[in-house]
């Protein structure tokens, strides 16, 4: 039909008919010598009216819509058109549900709202019609019919469109009680349509689940293309804003560029992170950022300044691939978003079928460089704090060093800091950065993670310690968990030490230990579950009749179980009386009594065995101070164990310290190296480096630092290869009198020259702050001192007395960016006075570093 006056005589000529019976209705039709185009459709409305459709009652508020029938214009009469009942209204159009007369069926008929609109309005209903009229995919609804002008309708402008008897997307799947795999498909499938739309040049701009609905078959049907934005040719390229109300509703899915007000900066990747939204909601049921109670000012800058919430923190079982896909989706810079959501929607698929997925974490230099953005002042290490009342904070630092080069000409400073990232312990007293360790990926997305340890937080008013697990692939966002220690002055996060998988859940687990000399515990070690911070087992000194000092490390499977067992600093003796603080000792007083090597299975916590201290130690001497697994020098196939001793004895001894080699089968000692007077804590720390002899083993370096830094030099590191008879070093770094304690850390870092050999990161803690600076930390290339020259400096960086402690420990820890290099890091402890600082860890980038070195 084209014309009111045809939809009126086939109406009158219906309603007749339908009073009268079947032969009644042929002869009144033969009477009207009807042209056979009307009759036909006469007889077709008649035959269906036999068994009319059925119209399920519209879903809709009654009370909340009232105003519309009571202020808006009558509905009018729309020849074609039965109207069944209001559906519900929008920003400019009411959607009624109606029959259409022929073809007969149900359809959701939207009208221009209101008897007056203005011309804009219209103008913007004519471009929704046009937008659907363009569009032909089974997950978007179809349009049927339109009167962009409203000449059969009263002046009411419609169009007609498919009507969905369907559930809202995250109803349906709640109700269905749909399965992890079953809603991210269906998510999948929106994104085919509005991949379908944006091949088309149109823009949605406004999906949420209450405009996909889901039919009796489980094809979602996405609605509203209300506010979409179209760019083409016949388009305008402009915003179409909806009612203030509408808005506000869909705050919680909008992308963070939608909030820029400019149209021309919204594309598709907005309705990409709107998918994301979608999805993290049917996953989790919440949305990624909270906004209850927030006004739009509040809840934009949340969106545009704030990452979105990990999946993974909500659903633990969603971390990984999972989580990786649904971050990329949500990234605040569009760039780093999917392209499309045919992208999406294909890494989704690959994720359920077993497949590699495309996306990958951003990189940690690409997350710094944003930080800085955000954050355009120059910041020293002295005075960080975000006060975003998170437990840390992630930032890039760029001060060129102060510090004068040493005369040595050879010596090379980075000045940038390019290669260096940050993150704050926000406590006071916290000692945050005492420890540091990358177990491998606890999260389940591809990337090491980061657990640092900061034994001296508080929790109800008592010292406990405490240990914070970051994701590598996220270090700026919130840690993925923490655990604190149980008892008071505990010191709990002292020491951590990687570990494999105890509980049987395929993830890496790791050992804490707390309690030290004078603690009603003697010492405690925790095995934690690395997934979500869980004990595995506790093993109490107490309870075993041993003492445990502060140190552990991993050492080779000696039970025959299948993992490595830790080696445990152990004290058959008296230990001296607490200070008037109850948590350290006095100062200058040792424990009196023998030390002794605790073998601990790694499985359980039982003691497998213990081994007396030498009998040339003295009772005041401390063994062992340090511990590593070193080569298999002896080669029975199994490493040697190095065991660094702190003489106090010295100076009766002419000795400040010793290293002992044990043998890793029967830990019994086979040689020793002895450091002099001057290096009056030779022992304090040990690295295992590469082979630079050439003789097939690694060597050992050890840390010789000066407590008081008197003398010529601040403390010094040995190079020794105990495959060697001779036991002279291999070499010797000594460090510079403002290098306040050199060799109180030690990490075997990644070769940052291209000459084939492992670099040596070494830490010059400055705990009394006799240094010009709090702390240091300086990497050397060894090489030349292999071949009769000095170690080359190649890198130092500093710390003022605002961040004291850079330099304790020094760890070569994971590749947290992904470029396949080991990053590596100090920690900053913040002793002293300025423990009010709380600690940092201070993390380097080996690919920049190398990059600058190039340059």
């Amino acid at each position: 039909m084209s014309s009111s006056a045809e939809y009126a005589r086939i109406k009158e000529l219906f309603q007749a008919a339908s009073e009268l019976s079947g032969e009644q209705r042929k002869a009144f039709l033969d009477e009207q010598e009807l042209p056979q185009e009307v009759r036909s459709q006469v007889e077709e409305l008649l035959y269906y009216d036999e068994e009319p459709l059925e119209f399920p009652e519209p879903v809709v508020d009654r009370e909340k819509l009232a105003h519309v029938w009571e202020e808006q214009a009558p509905v009018p009469d729309i020849p074609g058109f039965r109207i069944h009942g209001l559906l519900g209204e929008g920003g400019m159009g009411e959607v009624y549900l109606a029959e259409q007369i022929f073809p007969r069926r149900r359809v959701a008929l939207k009208l221009i709202r209101g008897a007056r609109f203005s011309a804009q309005a219209l103008r913007r209903f004519r471009e929704e019609i046009q937008l659907l009229g363009l569009l032909q995919h089974p997950g978007i609804t179809q349009v049927y019919a339109a009167d962009p002008d409203g000449e059969d309708s009263q002046g009411r402008p419609y169009f007609a469109m498919e009507y969905i008897d369907g559930r809202v997307l995250t109803e349906y799947a709640d109700e269905e009680n749909l399965s992890r795999d079953q809603r991210i498909e269906l998510l999948a499938k929106v994104c085919d349509a509005v991949h379908y739309a944006h091949s088309q040049g149109i823009i949605h701009r406004d999906l949420k689940p209450a405009n996909v609905l889901v039919n009796e078959h489980g094809q979602p049907k996405v609605l509203d293309f209300g506010i979409a934005r179209a760019v083409g040719e016949e388009f305008e390229t402009r915003t179409l804003l909806t009612h203030s109300e509408h808005v506000v509703g869909t705050m919680g899915y909008m992308a963070p560029e939608q909030f820029s007000g400019r149209a021309d900066g919204v594309g598709p990747r907005a309705d990409v992170y709107a998918l994301g939204v979608m999805l993290f909601e049917l996953l989790t049921g919440t949305l990624p950022h909270e906004l209850e109670g927030l006004n739009l000012f509040e809840a934009g800058q949340r969106i545009t300044q704030s990452d979105a919430t990990r999946i993974g923190r909500v659903v633990r079982q969603h971390r990984g691939e999972l989580e990786v896909i649904v971050g990329k989706a949500l990234q605040r810079d569009l760039t780093q978003r999917y392209e499309s959501a045919a992208e999406l929607a294909a890494d989704l698929r690959r994720y359920l079928a077993g497949e590699p997925i495309h996306a990958k974490p951003p990189s940690a230099i690409y997350r710094s460089r944003k930080f800085l953005q955000r954050h355009q002042r120059p910041t020293t290490a002295a005075g960080l704090a975000l006060g975003f009342g998170i437990a840390a904070s992630f930032l890039w630092l760029f001060r060129p060093n102060p510090l004068e080069q040493p005369n040595d000409s050879a010596a090379r400073f980075v000045s940038g800091r390019e290669e260096l990232l940050q993150i704050n312990g926000q406590v006071v007293d916290g000692r945050f950065g005492s420890e540091l360790v990358s177990p491998g990926d606890l999260d389940g997305d591809g990337v090491p993670d980061l657990v640092v340890g900061s034994p001296g937080e508080r929790q109800a008013g008592a010292v406990v310690g405490a240990i914070t697990v970051y994701s590598g692939a996220q270090l700026d966002g919130e840690p993925l968990y923490r655990v604190f220690g149980r008892e008071a002055d505990g010191c709990f996060g002292h020491r951590i030490v990687a570990s494999e998988d105890l509980n049987q859940d395929e993830v890496p687990d790791y050992f804490v230990m707390d309690g030290h000399q004078h603690h009603p515990s003697h010492g405690r070690i925790t095995a934690i579950s690395g997934v979500d911070g869980e004990v595995i087992y506790t093993l109490t000194a107490r309870d075993q009749g041993v003492k445990f000092r502060r140190n552990l490390c991993t050492v080779a499977d000696r039970n025959g179980d299948g993992v490595r067992e830790l080696l445990v600093a152990g004290f058959s003796g008296e230990f001296p009386p607490p200070d008037e603080f109850g948590g350290r000792p006095r100062p200058g007083v040792a424990a009196k009594g023998d030390g002794e090597l605790i073998v601990v299975s790694g499985a359980d916590g039982a003691i497998l065995e213990r081994v007396a201290q030498p009998s040339r130690m003295r009772p005041r001497d401390r063994f062992p101070f340090k511990m590593i697994e070193a080569g298999d020098y002896d080669g029975d196939g199994i490493p040697e164990i190095v065991v660094g001793v702190k003489l106090f004895s010295a100076p009766e001894m002419d000795r400040s310290g010793m290293a002992i080699l044990y043998s890793g089968a029967e830990l019994t000692p086979i040689r020793s190296w002895w450091g002099d007077l001057d290096q009056s804590e030779f022992g304090c720390e040990l690295e295992l480096l590469d082979d630079l002899s050439g003789d097939g083993q690694p060597e050992v370096a050890i840390g010789a630092f000066k407590r008081d830094a008197r003398g010529p030099q601040s403390g010094s590191v040995f190079v020794f290869d105990p495959a060697r008879a001779s036991d002279d070093p291999l070499l010797r770094i000594d460090g510079a009198h403002f290098d306040g304690r050199l060799g109180v850390g030690l990490a075997s870092v990644p070769d940052l020259n291209g000459d084939g050999l492992r670099e040596l990161a070494v830490g010059a803690v400055s705990y009394q702050h006799v240094a010009e600076y709090a702390g240091a930390m300086f990497v050397y290339d060894l090489r030349p001192a292999l071949e009769g020259g000095e170690a080359q400096q190649l890198f130092g960086d500093f710390a003022d007395h605002g961040a004291a402690g850079l330099g304790f420990p020094v760890r070569a820890l994971a590749d947290f960016d992904g470029d396949g290099e080991v990053e590596f890091g100090s920690g900053m402890a913040s002793y002293g006075r300025y423990q009010s600082e709380g600690g940092a860890v201070r993390l380097y980038s080996t690919r920049a570093l190398r990059a600058r070195l190039a340059d």
